[in-house]
């Protein structure tokens, strides 16, 4: 079994920590933190600035990703979830079957397919990397 090639599964597995949260060291304020600089009487072009960071980021996609990723985002709601006895639930992966259903249905065939699937596995992995810290 291989991976997805070289040339694109790097973009595949930055688009996954994307979508998993991943900041790579860019400061992420909360509207907490938001609200605590309007409390300190800090000036409004400050405010204002810290405002636009906080909004979401665009992720480049390329065109040789499009299918996987919007098959990753496809599997949104297929995740397996796992409760610890005493801490919060954590996701700890998609099931192959799903994957595969999923494939099947968006009408997905033959070394396609496998290549999806593979890209999918190279994703996941990714943003359980970032779910799980």
């Amino acid at each position: 079994m291989g991976s997805a090639p070289r040339r694109t599964a790097k973009k595949l597995i930055g688009a996954a920590r994307h979508w998993a949260g991943a900041s790579d060291g860019a400061f992420a304020p909360d509207q907490g933190f938001i609200d605590a600089l309007k409390a300190s009487g800090a000036p409004q072009h400050i405010i204002d600035a810290v405002q636009q960071g906080a909004k979401a980021s665009d992720f480049e996609v390329w065109p040789e990703n499009e299918e996987a990723i919007d098959v990753f985002l496809e599997l949104g709601s297929s995740w397996d979830w796992v409760a610890p006895g005493m801490g919060d639930p954590v996701r700890v992966g998609i099931r192959a079957t799903e994957i595969e259903s999923t494939l099947r249905v968006l009408g997905f065939r033959g070394a396609r397919r496998i290549e999806l699937f593979r890209d999918i596995r190279v994703m996941e992995r990714a943003a359980l990397e970032v779910l799980q810290r």
